[in-house]
């Protein structure tokens, strides 16, 4: 099938607007989640900036939710942003665990007497 030079080729059934997807196993019909992944996002800047305890649930509902989007029973286009607020949730953990180390080992210093 040709088509003019300065044209691409029309994809016939092809919508870049439409938002309903169809599960990968070939059934027809709409996921059956939508994604979460703006929630885990915004958990996980929480957890950085206010309370790491927002991190801990990013990160949570991120391993909740990954599995599903790669198994087609979650909307795929979450799959960034609950990446994201998983990595977020994790830094968040990791600075939980560095602010309770410092913490203890001034409370050590205060009541070791030194």
């Amino acid at each position: 099938m040709s088509h003019p030079p300065n044209r691409p080729p029309k994809i016939v059934g092809y919508n870049p607007y439409d938002v309903t997807y169809t599960r990968p196993s070939g059934t027809n019909g709409p996921l059956g989640e939508p994604h979460r992944g703006n929630t885990i996002l915004v958990f996980g800047i929480l957890g950085i900036l206010l309370c790491p305890i927002f991190g801990l649930v990013a990160w949570t509902m991120a391993q909740e939710d990954l599995p599903k989007i790669n198994s087609g029973r979650m909307d795929p286009a979450g799959r960034g942003t609950t990446h994201a607020g998983m990595i977020c949730g994790i830094i968040s953990s990791l600075l939980l665990i560095f602010q309770l180390a410092i913490g203890l080992c001034f409370l050590l210093a205060i009541f070791s007497g030194r």
